[in-house]
């Protein structure tokens, strides 16, 4: 083993890890799709990777959000079709020995995110010829995790902000029938009491009559 590599390697990795600690705090506030998409440029701006797919899966159901950058693994798309067909999952690591994209050559690999994907997976290629090596692939999971939980925060984020929406809503739509229904009684009331006044003078108008009304009951003497 050349120990001098070995040491480098493991500062490389350190120094990476690192770095990825920081991530997850430039993501708070940002919406689902901008966690997915901030990703894929870490990894191949600061991971110096020729090609990332992202694709994170929201855990109650929603849609799946992918973000591409790169084009070194042009045939991707058609590779995940035909290894995850459907809604299959990705359980484990796959290395791809050779992806071309015309006379260039990479390696590629395929990292579930989750307890067997089911939170996504993170894709990467590159022209490393030891690509990916362990620490590549331990980059590659802690990368894909970290998107993962900031992904899950923005999506309770965006669900609270439409129940908050739709509770204001509700409470405005609550408050104009209120509103309608005061006026609606205060002219109830009014033509009530304009009713009462005219019968009073009415009676009060014939001699020898004397009234008492109050709002449920009228009693004449004579």
């Amino acid at each position: 083993m050349d120990v001098q590599l070995e040491i480098r390697r493991l500062r490389r990795a350190l120094r990476d890890l690192v770095a990825l600690s920081t991530i997850p705090a430039a993501w708070v506030g940002r919406e689902p799709p901008a966690v997915v998409a901030g990703l894929a440029d870490v990894l191949v701006g600061g991971f110096h990777l020729d090609f990332a797919y992202v694709r994170l899966c929201d855990p109650d159901g929603g849609p799946a959000i992918e973000a591409t950058r790169g084009e070194a693994w042009q045939g991707f798309p058609e590779w995940l079709q035909r290894r995850l067909p459907g809604e299959a999952l990705l359980s484990r690591p796959e290395i791809v020995p050779v992806v071309r994209n015309g006379d260039r050559s990479f390696r590629g690999v395929v990292i579930p995110v989750g307890v067997n994907g089911e939170r996504g997976l993170v894709a990467a290629a590159c022209d490393r010829a030891q690509f990916p090596d362990e620490t590549d692939q331990l980059l590659l999971s802690v990368a894909g995790n970290h998107a993962a939980s900031a992904f899950q925060t923005a999506r309770l984020i965006e669900a609270h902000s439409r129940a908050e929406e739709a509770l204001s809503r509700t409470r405005d739509e609550l408050e104009r029938r209120v509103a309608e229904r005061t006026v609606e009684l205060s002219r109830t009331t009014a033509e009530a009491l304009a009713t009462q006044r005219r019968f009073r003078d009415l009676v009060n108008s014939v001699g020898g009559i004397v009234w008492e009304a109050d709002a449920e009951t009228l009693v004449f003497s004579f």
